[in-house]
């Protein structure tokens, strides 16, 4: 009984084979196909976002790798508006604009822009992006290609402010400002995130506001001066017992 993935791929005794030999199976079964199914092929495994537009910018089609990262099945999407579904308002505008560039002959590469998934998760992603032409030559749509850089960016971020820090440091910047600098890259490291570091008088055995950029004056200044204790907060007690306090 042959074996045959989920493309029409023949796997039985590919594994015994030569490397000549796999090669040539390889390029006999692609020539075999017709172009739709070479598409499909393509779409399933290149593990990068396929995305397909109408000229105005209606969802065609898109593969399995879209799913994981925007959230939604293809049937959910498909004539769907992708600027209005996926992108800050903010950018609408210059994404038509390269879009309409795009179906003018203009093809974009190497375009980064972040988009809102779901579950209300920003990711970014690196864009090559092209027009699909129709039997006349006239354009029919787009098709962009799409890679998930996300972590890279943030890996990004957080070397750069880590360098940026070195730099302050070594030229005695106050502690504060270098504090606000590390709770602000904590933040943008991820999403819906806000953080804090207080400092502790070890002599009074209190607290003291350091930084927390994103919380309310209020809080920070409720909080500044509190004594440590096992059972004052989550702050107190990780101060005070010298272990960390998870709630």
């Amino acid at each position: 009984m042959r074996s045959v993935n989920e493309v029409g791929w023949p796997m039985t005794h590919i594994a015994s084979m030569s490397q000549s030999d796999r090669l040539e199976t390889v390029a006999t079964f692609w020539d075999s196909m017709d172009s739709e199914h070479r598409y499909r092929c393509v779409k399933e495994t290149a593990g990068v976002v396929v995305l397909c537009l109408t000229p105005d910018g209606r969802i065609l089609d898109w593969n399995r790798t879209a799913e994981q990262i925007y959230g939604y099945q293809r049937e959910e999407v498909l004539g769907k508006s992708y600027i209005d579904l996926f992108l800050p308002e903010e950018v609408h505008r210059a994404v038509a604009d390269d879009m309409a560039a795009v179906l003018s002959g203009e093809p974009t590469e190497g375009f980064e822009n972040e988009v809102i998934n779901r579950h209300g998760e920003t990711r970014a992603l690196l864009w090559n992006v092209t027009r699909l032409l129709d039997g006349e030559r006239k354009p029919a749509g787009l098709i962009a290609i799409g890679r998930d850089i996300t972590e890279r960016r943030r890996h990004e971020q957080i070397q750069a402010s880590r360098n940026e820090v070195l730099e302050r440091l070594s030229r005695g910047a106050p502690l504060g400002e270098i504090l606000l600098l590390l709770v602000r890259t904590v933040e943008e490291s991820s999403t819906n995130l806000f953080a804090s570091v207080l400092l502790l008088d070890d002599q009074k055995k209190c607290l003291h506001h350091g930084a927390a950029p994103s919380l309310p004056d209020f809080y920070n200044e409720a909080i500044d001066g509190v004594e440590i204790g096992p059972y004052v907060g989550s702050c107190g007690a990780a101060a005070s017992t010298g272990k960390r306090v998870v709630v």
